[in-house]
């Protein structure tokens, strides 16, 4: 261990700054190309930032503040920071990946169908900048959607079973790209790991998924090959 930081802060919309270490589930962490370390402070509705002095995490400002209005969040989970500084949330509860630049102004929010208050797993993001891909669970659907970083939905993969060949799964909870592209997803009721083939995006629909899918719903809109099937239960 090199250093640790946080203690339990308060729970709700209208959490106070102090302490500046303070969180209640924390869901995510991410680290800028600024070097600064982004962490989501899920119950607080809020994004916390921190920088590093030797060994101190320093809190710089905090991102968002409970709501649905622009610039602000409801049960942020997921995050991730693409190359040019931009942050991506998974704002759970206002089913919406919230944008902002590295220094926390608003930039843009685009809706996700698929998202409900009383989902178990929270939903997480993935960047392949590569091919300009922004992968979005859907815990609830067991999916994964896929956008572009401007909020065009391009398409999706996934459908509740039990067959990962077929891009089935039973709890999609965690999703990583590597630099080639493959897709990790980890199912977190089977116990597994699976790789994926990266994503090839048809011609962007603007933000929306297709007609023949329900909120709910998990059709394949690609077949994606599983290339690897990593049982994590031991």
């Amino acid at each position: 261990l090199v250093t640790q930081w946080g203690q339990p802060g308060e729970f709700g919309f209208d959490a106070p700054p102090e302490p500046t270490d303070g969180f209640w589930g924390p869901r995510d962490v991410a680290i800028g190309p600024n070097g600064r370390v982004y962490v989501t402070d899920t119950g607080n509705k809020r994004i916390r930032v921190y920088a590093f002095d030797g060994l101190a995490a320093v809190h710089q400002f905090d991102i968002g503040k409970g709501g649905s209005g622009l610039g602000e969040l409801d049960e942020p989970s997921g995050l991730e920071i693409h190359s040019d500084g931009r942050l991506f949330v998974a704002d759970t509860w206002n089913r919406r990946v919230a944008v902002f630049d590295a220094d926390g102004s608003h930039l843009l929010n685009f809706t996700v169908r698929g998202w409900y208050n009383d989902t178990v797993n929270r939903p997480y993001l993935a960047l392949d900048e590569t091919r300009n891909l922004l992968y979005v669970t859907d815990p609830d659907g067991n999916r994964v959607l896929v956008y572009t970083p401007e909020g065009d939905c391009v398409g999706s993969f996934g459908q509740q079973g039990e067959d990962p060949t077929k891009a089935q799964f039973t709890a999609i909870s965690g999703i990583s790209v590597d630099d080639e592209g493959y897709i990790y997803i980890s199912d977190s009721t089977a116990g597994k790991i699976y790789k994926f083939e990266p994503f090839e995006a048809p011609v962007p629909v603007q933000n929306e998924v297709s007609d023949a899918q329900s909120d709910n719903g998990a059709e394949v809109t690609q077949e994606v090959e599983v290339t690897e099937d990593v049982d994590a239960r031991g």
